[in-house]
């Protein structure tokens, strides 16, 4: 019984230190990157039938065209919308969505099951030895 609640405790100090990861890799992000409105300018559909979104921005002087990772089933925008991207300063390649709720929610969700485990194996392994 020791032994699994010892793979409880590694398995929570893992969850909130991957939680803790993306969270410095975010911040780090930002911090050399800069807020830019770009255009949609269509869709890709890939291989799923799930739908890319393309865009293009300016990024001195030159024009910078790109796709978005996240896949959707159907378009959720229209040619011609505005949306908000992260940009890397060095490399205009390098973009992120401005609000990425989805990696908050995975680092919210690892923490907190980090937390849990932490405080669930601890005081077992204090009353088991």
């Amino acid at each position: 019984m020791g032994a699994s609640l010892l793979i409880v405790l590694a398995a929570g100090v893992v969850c909130i230190g991957l939680a803790l990861y993306l969270g410095f890799r975010d911040r780090r992000f930002r911090a050399v990157s800069y807020k830019v409105t770009a255009e949609v300018t269509g869709f890709i559909q890939d291989k799923d039938e799930r739908y890319q979104t393309q865009y293009r921005f300016s990024h001195d002087g030159h024009e910078v065209f790109g796709v978005l990772h996240k896949t959707t089933p159907q378009p959720v925008m229209k040619p011609g919308e505005l949306i908000l991207l992260r940009v890397h300063k060095n490399d205009p390649t390098i973009v992120r969505p401005y609000t990425s709720r989805g990696e908050s929610t995975a680092r919210v969700f690892l923490m907190l099951i980090g937390v849990l485990m932490l405080l669930t194996a601890i005081p077992l392994l204090v009353f088991v030895s």
